[in-house]
């Protein structure tokens, strides 16, 4: 479990309309123990291993993650084969929510504890996502102006362009939201 202690006046009390008090908490990703995480703030449901389903072009990405939903198994850690059916590409907000937008970077401990939390005071080496990879990944948002273009984040300083549906980005399944 991820325990996050905010004091932003954007977050609000459920108890209230005022914003959340210093002492109490939001538990913003939690470990669910299924090889899933589930962002408490967007409610989606994340991979934990966002580089198991690897690098592929758009196309073949979203047949990647029907497979997935079909239980083929792609080796991702802590995760059983075919235990959700519903896997999507994240939209461009949602693969936002996950990217490092704090322009430091991210290294092979990407979107460990420490680095989410920044206020928080975790055991070391402990991740909540692991095998995130600091390049881009694909959405599932088609650019508007040119359909052979899908948006894509970088996890590196959280950069979003787009690019041609040929090229090879990461791939990592959502479920939830939308």
């Amino acid at each position: 479990m991820c325990t996050i202690f905010f004091d932003d006046t954007n977050i609000a009390d459920s108890d209230s309309d005022g914003p959340l008090a210093e002492e109490e908490t939001f538990i913003r990703y939690m470990d669910n123990g299924d090889g899933t995480v589930t962002d408490n703030l967007t409610e989606l449901t994340w991979l934990k291993d966002a580089g198991c389903l690897g690098k592929a072009d758009w196309e073949t990405a979203k047949d990647n993650i029907k497979q997935l939903n079909s239980g083929e198994d792609f080796n991702c850690e802590d995760y059983n084969a075919g235990k959700y059916n519903d896997w999507r590409l994240p939209t461009i907000k949602e693969l936002t929510s996950v990217s490092n937008v704090d322009g430091q970077g991210m290294d092979n401990d990407d979107l460990s504890r420490e680095h989410l939390a920044g206020l928080t005071d975790f055991e070391a080496d402990e991740s909540i996502f692991f095998s995130v990879q600091s390049g881009y990944y694909w959405s599932s948002s088609t650019d508007a102006l040119n359909t052979a273009n899908a948006w894509r984040v970088g996890m590196f300083g959280g950069d979003v362009g787009e690019d041609g549906k040929t090229t090879s980005y990461y791939v990592w399944p959502v479920r939830g939201g939308q």
